[in-house]
């Protein structure tokens, strides 16, 4: 009797995280773990407009689903993140109301007085025609937009019937790409470094 399909038959009673916790702990065939990436696309799919997805390597899919902390908020702001508690440089989720959300820890590195801080920025659907950052108020510097965007609240809104990208949006983009970038900071007229932060 062929028992993969039973097994196929109860992951599709698992959640996305149940399922994620099931592949990584145990050592599976290959069509077990096809049908995972299966399911993570369409994961993905569902809550990630393909304006989002392509701004990551392989549209998010390499990056893992965690669950979504009552700690990551702050008065119904999502500005409580702590950097040493978020596990992966890249990771993505949904919230307890159903938003779709992806955070990134990053470097910023004040190449005049060599501060190096550990940041976090959280890219989270506000609506269906704005995403938007969230940084956290743990961080003790400067975030991104600070430093190069004026429109603080946007990394990503739709217009005229499409989606533009703020300049947030393409820094972050390319640093999560491996790139390290160098600009003029706004907000303290000193030059950064920014790294994706592992």
């Amino acid at each position: 009797m062929n028992k993969i399909p039973i097994i196929l038959d109860i992951f599709d009673f698992l959640n996305i995280n149940d399922l994620q916790n099931f592949m990584y702990t145990r050592r599976l065939s290959s069509d077990k773990i096809s049908y995972f990436i299966k399911y993570k696309k369409k994961f993905i799919e569902e809550h990630f407009p393909i304006e989002i997805q392509r701004s990551f390597p392989n549209r998010l899919l390499n990056y893992p689903i965690i669950n979504f902390k009552n700690t990551f908020l702050d008065m119904d702001y999502y500005s409580n993140l702590i950097f040493s508690e978020i596990d992966y440089p890249i990771s993505i989720g949904i919230t307890n109301l159903n938003k779709p959300f992806i955070i990134i820890k990053y470097n910023r590195l004040n190449l005049k007085n060599l501060k190096n801080s550990k940041m976090t920025v959280l890219i989270i659907k506000r609506n269906q025609e704005l995403w938007s950052n969230a940084f956290s108020l743990k961080d003790k510097d400067f975030s991104i937009t600070d430093d190069v965007d004026i429109n603080k609240k946007y990394y990503l809104y739709f217009d005229n019937n499409k989606f533009i990208r703020s300049k947030a949006n393409k820094l972050i983009e390319k640093i999560c790409y491996g790139n390290v970038i160098f600009a003029k900071s706004l907000a303290t007229d000193d030059f950064v470094e920014y790294s994706l932060s592992y």
